[in-house]
């Protein structure tokens, strides 16, 4: 019976250690992605926000991050762009060795935002224009000071425009494509056609 006893009792003392030491694990795989100083999101908004954010840098090497400040100058910085990348810098964000990622600063107190990247893959797989355009999806929430709306649709936008640029090419401006030679000819013979004289 003694012998049964210390037998449970060591199985549940390694139950213990692994389940700690794997709670402990899983603290430190944790990565935070929302930083809402603001208090603008609740306690399941945020939670919500930080599975997209760890949803993308699960497939993609790059973190997304949102930050929430009542007053961008308290960073500072004289300009919202001054203070997203001050605080991409002193948290020392990003993925990898190149720091890979991309930071929403929201504002408050004058409503100023301000969209960054760092990092080659980054700034190559969302470009300027890119950046420009995923603003538009998520400015007409905030206009309706709806903050959770416009970081999911930051988080959703961002996740479309990585997969177009891993599947077909990074959301840009592009020269238009040159003229198919098939359609120039049909074209050609329409108005030859039309104007009476013998197509080329």
């Amino acid at each position: 019976v003694d012998r049964m006893k210390r037998i449970i009792s060591v199985l549940i003392a390694l139950y213990l250690v692994v389940f700690l030491v794997g709670g402990m694990s899983a603290l430190a795989d944790a990565r935070p992605y929302v930083f809402d100083e603001a208090d603008l999101l609740s306690d399941a908004e945020e939670a919500n926000l930080t599975a997209l954010a760890a949803d993308i840098t699960a497939e993609y090497p790059i973190d997304v991050y949102v930050v929430a400040v009542n007053d961008f100058r308290e960073l500072g910085a004289s300009n919202a762009y001054d203070a997203a990348k001050t605080y991409y810098e002193s948290h020392s964000l990003g993925y990898g060795a190149g720091r890979d990622g991309m930071l929403l600063l929201l504002s408050m107190d004058d409503r100023d935002y301000a969209l960054v990247a760092k990092g080659d893959y980054a700034t190559t797989n969302l470009t300027d224009y890119g950046r420009q355009k995923l603003s538009e999806e998520f400015l007409d929430d905030f206009r309706r000071d709806d903050w959770y709306g416009g970081f999911e649709d930051y988080y959703k936008v961002t996740k479309d425009y990585l997969y177009e640029a891993k599947t077909n090419r990074p959301v840009d401006i592009y020269p238009k494509d040159p003229p198919d030679p098939k359609k120039v000819r049909s074209l050609g013979a329409v108005i030859s056609l039309l104007l009476g004289y013998p197509a080329a």
